[in-house]
C-alpha cells in the first residue's frame, strides 16, 4: 500500500495551480462531507504545537510584501456591498445570542490587551488628508493655522448674530412647530443626581458662577425694559 501520508519537504502536486477542481467537484466533495464531524473534533493542539503555529504567525505576518498583499485582499473585498451585508448580519446574530456574549467574555477575562501602554499604533484614517470635493468644501488643517484673512478677528461681528436661521423656511431641521423629542420625559433619579453634582462642581468655581450671574441679571433687565417682565408695584408686593 501507498504511504500517502503527507511528509516534511514534499511539496503539494497542485502547487502553483489554480482551478485544480472544477464547480461540480466541489459540490460533490461538499454533498459527501456534510453532516460527518471533522476528523479533529474534540482534539485539543499540544503546548508544543500551539507555540509551533504562534511562531509561525509571527514569521508570516511580519513579512512587509505579505502583510501589503493581506491588505489589499482585504479592501477590494470589503467593496462589495451583499459580503458586508452578509458579515454584518452574522455578527449581528452572533452577539444577539446572550450565552455567546457570557462565553467570549469569559474567554478574554484576565488577557491583556495588546496595545496596552503602546502609544503611536493607531493613525487617524484622515490624517493628511484632504475631504470633500476641494479645499473649499473641506480641508485638513494639518496644524496649521488659518490665513490673517480668513482668521477670526476680535470685534468682527459673527454672520450669524440676530438671526433666527433655523426658523426659516429653508432650513428643515428647525424645531418651530414641532414637539420636542423630550416632551413628557422626565430623567430618572440617576441622570438628576449626576446633574446636580455636575452644577455644583460648576458653581464652586468663583469665575464661572460671577458669569452666571452677571448673564441672568443682564437677562432679566432686558426683560423689564421690554415690558414683558413687569415691575412690581408696592400695592402687588402686599398682595
Amino acid at each position: 500500500m501507498v504511504d500517502t501520508k503527507f511528509k516534511k519537504g514534499h511539496t503539494p502536486w497542485h502547487k502553483g495551480r489554480k482551478d485544480v477542481y472544477t464547480p461540480e467537484q466541489l459540490e460533490r466533495m461538499s454533498e459527501a462531507k456534510k453532516g460527518k464531524p471533522t476528523w479533529n473534533k474534540g482534539i485539543s493542539p499540544s503546548e508544543q504545537t500551539i507555540e509551533k503555529q504562534r511562531f509561525s504567525m509571527k514569521k508570516i505576518t511580519s513579512d512587509p510584501e505579505y502583510r501589503k498583499k493581506m491588505s489589499e485582499n482585504f479592501k477590494k473585498a470589503w467593496t462589495n456591498l451583499e459580503l458586508r451585508k452578509e458579515q454584518s448580519e452574522k455578527i449581528k446574530k452572533y452577539f444577539s445570542n446572550p450565552e455567546a456574549r457570557e462565553k467570549l467574555s469569559e474567554a478574554l477575562k484576565g488577557n491583556i490587551p495588546w496595545n496596552k501602554g503602546r502609544k503611536g499604533l493607531q493613525v487617524a484614517w484622515n490624517k493628511g488628508k484632504i475631504l470633500g470635493k476641494n479645499l473649499e468644501h473641506s480641508r485638513i488643517m494639518q496644524g496649521k493655522r488659518l490665513s490673517p484673512k480668513t482668521e477670526f478677528k476680535k470685534g468682527i461681528v459673527p454672520w450669524n448674530k440676530g438671526k433666527h436661521i433655523w426658523d426659516n423656511k429653508e432650513h428643515p431641521r428647525g424645531m418651530k412647530g414641532k414637539i420636542s423629542p423630550m416632551k413628557g420625559k422626565h430623567p430618572s433619579e440617576e441622570s438628576i443626581q449626576k446633574m446636580s453634582e455636575s452644577h455644583k462642581k460648576k458653581m464652586s468655581n468663583p469665575d464661572y458662577r460671577e458669569k452666571v450671574i452677571e448673564r441672568n441679571r443682564g437677562q432679566i433687565l432686558k426683560l423689564y425694559e421690554s415690558g414683558v417682565f413687569p415691575k412690581q408695584t408696592q400695592s402687588q408686593k402686599g398682595k
